[in-house]
């Protein structure tokens, strides 16, 4: 009898210690659904920096540059990213409360004998069967699935979030495919933003996930892939990165942030599986001073195949003293560049190859890096959506050029565009400096950066007053108010009238429909549409735009004249499908079933990564007419507006 005694004792004993370590897995989250969940603090969030204001007058108009050195000053303009709705680093964004269950409308308790139950049960019909207690757990955790928070985002609809709705009548399975394909980081602007926004927003479709990666994985691996690393962090922390959430994702944003200790804090607790992990293990390690076991970490990552010649040397420097060669430290990553930050490291240009534009955007922003590093990285961050060109402008105007340096040739790198830059926003006199404005408008065409230096350029631009003995760069003028939003100023230039030349007139107003379409605009565009029609049958580079010009009015639902139609129609340059034409066809399907969501994903999809500048026709005129069907006109003009200037130009036109 005792003895039963003493075994019951020991099984009571046992169940009570599983249940408390049940109850707490070491991380201090409660897994039990009655526990309360511990305070949250919320993010210390850091305000931007916005873009002075010239002095009066000409744009900047400052004194002649001296005899200065080649520095930037040491406090610098921190990374920004593009976008025309609010950072939502500013703290202006509440995070999105979660869902509340609601029970109101499930079934009574059945009627059927006791010991009988239906088929299909709802919770309250178990709750009110007889012995209930005795249910298994199990029941309801599988009912409730794990915790999914891919409906919390930053962006609400007044800043630019796409709504809660944005997936509905798509399923979980497509929608993930999607997010992991769609392109980021790319050259076009316009896209950019538009991913960003679809990124930022909290929604899901109605199915549940059944495997794999959530949407809020998805999303917060293709923010750390595009750079954009405040909107990251602000993701995680607004959907609880602590519980749900790709924590290395998380950690590596805290390090582009300069967050180290947090990063190490999101860390821990992850086990140390792969190469990733142990990377940051043994960052974490020498933060700590624990040099011996991070060498150790260093060599579990070797073994598992880890192929990082500035990982391996920077710890072998500053875990065991090692001496450190400068050729080693390129392509850095989140880790490493807080490794050589650490180790104080003399860093080159090498430090970006192959670097993502994240690291580009802190490499900007660290006021320690060399000029030309910090130049260089700028360049290729805000190209890429990364680093604010509002930034970018400041870094530009900060070097201080030698006099001499003015006259000289611009070198073919960012410190050429630099000085390119400066001469343009310094140079006196309406011809001088639209003449230099075009001089580093050609500079960034050669690069395949026009569409940057038109945003670094655009109130030069503004400031420059149409007039006849400027029509010589009206073009280039009329393209960066264009691409800059300042339409305004381009219809001052329309009433130049033939001043203008060859087609640019004509040109310009069918320009001006699709970046401010409105039924008065395409109305106005319609006789310089069909003479442009007209001009392009001996003229296959403008034959290439007319075609994106009519083809994008058509697809938002203006009116466009028979000539243009019958270019459509009968051009070479237009006529068979483009490759991916199931893809195109499952847009269209997308959009005439009104899926906004799935539309905007696969319309980026079908532009590719090459974007508009060098999507073929038909599938700028398909993503435009598809944007434009599920209400986003706004966003199908960008698009089209970028294919058409991006469009080579002929000698005699536009």
């Amino acid at each position: 009898m005792t003895s039963s005694r003493n075994s019951l004792a020991a099984l009571l004993a046992a169940l009570a210690f599983a249940g408390l370590a049940a109850a707490q897995d070491g991380s201090g989250i409660p897994r039990d659904p009655s526990q309360d969940v511990p305070e949250r603090k919320p993010p210390n969030r850091e305000g931007s920096v916005a873009v002075p204001l010239p002095p009066s007058g000409t744009i900047g108009n400052p004194a002649a540059p001296g005899e200065e050195e080649d520095v930037l000053p040491s406090a610098a303009p921190p990374a920004g990213q593009e976008g025309e709705f609010a950072n939502p680093s500013d703290g202006a964004l509440a995070p999105a409360q979660p869902g509340i269950l609601d029970t109101s409308s499930e079934d009574t308790p059945n009627t059927l004998p006791i010991g009988q139950l239906p088929e299909t049960l709802s919770r309250r019909q178990l709750e009110m069967q007889p012995g209930a207690e005795m249910q298994p757990s199990a029941v309801t955790v599988e009912e409730l699935g794990e915790v999914d928070a891919s409906d919390k985002g930053t962006l609400d609809e007044a800043a630019g979030g796409l709504g809660g709705d944005l997936f509905e009548g798509s399923d979980y399975p497509t929608i993930a495919e999607l997010l992991e394909d769609m392109p980021v980081a790319t050259l076009s602007p316009a896209m950019n933003g538009l991913a960003r926004r679809v990124l930022l927003t909290g929604a899901k479709p109605s199915d549940a996930n059944s495997g794999g990666p959530t949407l809020l994985d998805i999303r917060a691996a293709r923010l750390a892939e595009a750079g954009l690393t405040a909107d990251l962090i602000a993701l995680l922390e607004a959907s609880g990165s602590e519980a749900v959430g790709d924590r290395q994702a998380l950690g590596a944003a805290l390090l582009l942030a300069g967050r180290e200790v947090e990063a190490c804090g999101a860390a821990d607790g992850i086990e140390a599986s792969d190469s990733a992990a142990l990377q940051m293990r043994a960052l974490c390690q020498i933060a700590a001073g624990d040099g011996a076991a991070a060498a150790l970490s260093a060599d579990l990552a070797r073994v598992k195949g880890l192929d990082d010649a500035a990982f391996f040397a920077l710890v072998a420097h500053l875990a065991e003293g090692a001496p450190l060669e400068a050729a080693a430290l390129k392509g850095l990553t989140p880790v490493t560049l807080a490794l050589a930050i650490r180790a104080k490291a003399a860093l080159g240009l090498a430090a970006l190859d192959g670097a993502s534009p994240g690291v580009a955007a802190a490499l900007a922003a660290d006021a320690g890096q060399p000029t030309d590093l910090r130049l260089a990285a700028g360049e290729a961050a805000a190209a890429r959506g990364a680093y604010d060109s509002a930034a970018l402008l400041d870094l530009f105007q900060a070097v201080k050029f030698k006099s001499a340096a003015f006259k000289a040739a611009a070198s073919d790198d960012a410190r050429g565009g630099a000085l390119l830059v400066q001469a343009a926003i310094r140079t006196e006199g309406l011809e001088p400096r639209a003449r230099a404005i075009g001089a580093a408008m050609d500079f960034a065409g050669r690069r395949g950066l026009a569409p940057l230096y038109a945003a670094l350029l655009g109130r030069a631009a503004w400031e420059t007053p149409p007039a006849a003995d400027l029509a010589p760069y009206a073009d280039m003028l009329t393209r960066i108010l264009l691409a800059t939003g300042r339409g305004d100023r381009v219809a001052d230039w329309l009433n130049l009238g033939p001043a203008l030349g060859g087609t640019l007139g004509d040109e310009t107003a069918a320009r001006l429909a699709l970046a401010l379409p409105s039924p008065e605009r395409a109305a106005a565009a319609a006789e310089p549409l069909a003479r442009l029609a007209r001009a392009s049958a001996a003229d296959t580079a403008l034959a290439a735009r007319v075609i994106v010009y009519a083809g994008a009015l058509d697809a938002m639902g203006y009116p466009i004249p028979a000539e243009a139609q019958s270019l459509l129609q009968s051009s070479p340059l237009i006529a068979g499908a483009p490759a991916g034409g199931v893809e195109t066809a499952e847009l269209a399907e997308a959009a005439q079933a009104g899926r906004k969501g799935e539309t905007i994903l696969r319309a980026l999809i079908v532009l590719g990564a090459g974007g508009p500048a060098d999507a073929h026709p038909a599938s700028v005129i398909e993503a435009v007419a598809a944007l434009s069907r599920v209400g986003l006109t706004a966003e199908a003009s960008a698009l089209a507006l970028e294919a058409a200037l991006a469009r080579r130009q002929a000698a005699g036109g536009g």
